[in-house]
């Protein structure tokens, strides 16, 4: 993950670095959590949760289901999930990853009588779904989840901590008189136990 900066303007200013190499850290966590969700599993990229063919996938919510209705499903559907992975001898799911918009849907759900149906607006609620802690996170596509065993499913084999180093020796940045940033951490993802893990989405399955 690279960035150009003025050589003169990070002598000048070296809070300026440390903001840049801050925000080069942060963007390295973002890729490694879009890696952990997403990895296609070609070339330098991990195989991501919800790409790995070998995790149960639940499908989506079963075809009929109202809009209206819609927030009230969602919740019924993260709980057949944690049922799959129940039938397949893992019960102690650790977290569920879904969407912020999704879990927004999940937490504004009301009754039919306009109240809330999850929480108490004055005070909030527990973030757990099913006695499950909940991850709200943008490294999760809308309308996507997953959950299950993290501590035995999976693990993030971290070969070299982040670091960030400084080149003038790219291009022509040396005659600009520029610098490269560059942030890099070499880490590796296995998905050990794919059975410890249930995915599924929540949109609504056309009529058959």
């Amino acid at each position: 993950m690279p960035a150009i900066a003025s050589r003169q303007i990070l002598a000048d200013a070296p809070r300026l670095r440390a903001f840049i190499d801050g925000r080069l850290s942060y963007g390295l966590d973002l890729e490694m959590d879009a890696q952990i969700a997403y990895g296609s599993g070609t070339g330098q990229d991990f195989t991501g949760l919800f790409v790995d063919s070998d995790i149960p996938d639940i499908g989506e919510i079963a075809e009929g289901t109202t809009e209206a209705n819609l927030p009230g499903a969602m919740i019924n559907h993260v709980r057949k999930a944690l049922t799959q992975l129940q039938l397949n001898n893992y019960n102690s799911a650790t977290g569920v990853l879904l969407n912020p918009e999704d879990w927004e849907a999940i937490e504004t759900a009301r009754g039919d009588d306009g109240h809330y149906i999850w929480a108490m607006v004055a005070t909030g609620a527990q973030q757990m779904m099913w006695r499950v802690p909940v991850v709200s996170t943008n490294a999760v596509t809308k309308d996507d989840f997953i959950l299950g065993d993290f501590r035995m499913g999976a693990t993030t084999y971290l070969r070299e901590n982040s670091s960030i180093r400084v080149s003038e020796s790219h291009g022509t940045v040396f005659v600009e008189n520029g610098v490269v940033i560059l942030a890099e951490e070499r880490a590796a993802f296995g998905i050990e136990l794919p059975r410890a893990f249930a995915k599924g989405q929540f949109t609504v399955a056309p009529p058959a």
